[in-house]
């Protein structure tokens, strides 16, 4: 049981080699996978307490929740059906699922950055 807010990251499998042989395709699996999340975000958790918040990190994005859950089943759902919808389309990804908040690490920061904060 969570009771944590949760965290998804997924991104290409191989995408720098991808860009490098074939920069185009490589865009192409990646603008595939953003134009899935956001539909998952606009149709199907568009609305509080469950809509998504997803962030782009070069390849691969990270979607967090609104609010703590319980439960790890919608992050594991949505891993699920984004990463089968792709490997449909030929494109491989792999994912990771985490569940906390700041407060775990922020222990683990050096004294000059805790200073600004």
């Amino acid at each position: 049981m969570m009771s944590d807010r949760w965290s998804i990251w997924i991104d290409v499998e191989g995408f720098s080699n991808r860009y490098i042989n074939d920069s185009s395709q490589a865009i192409l699996y990646l603008s595939e996978l953003m134009a899935s999340l956001y539909r998952i975000g606009i149709h199907v958790f568009s609305e509080s307490p469950d809509r998504l918040f997803i962030h782009q990190f070069g390849d691969g994005f990270i979607v967090v929740s609104d609010f703590p859950e319980r439960e790890p089943t919608r992050p594991l759902a949505i891993c699920i059906a984004i990463m089968r919808h792709l490997l449909k389309r030929g494109v491989a990804t792999k994912a990771a699922i985490a569940a906390g908040d700041w407060g775990d690490i922020s222990s683990c920061y050096p004294d000059e950055v805790m200073s600004y904060i």
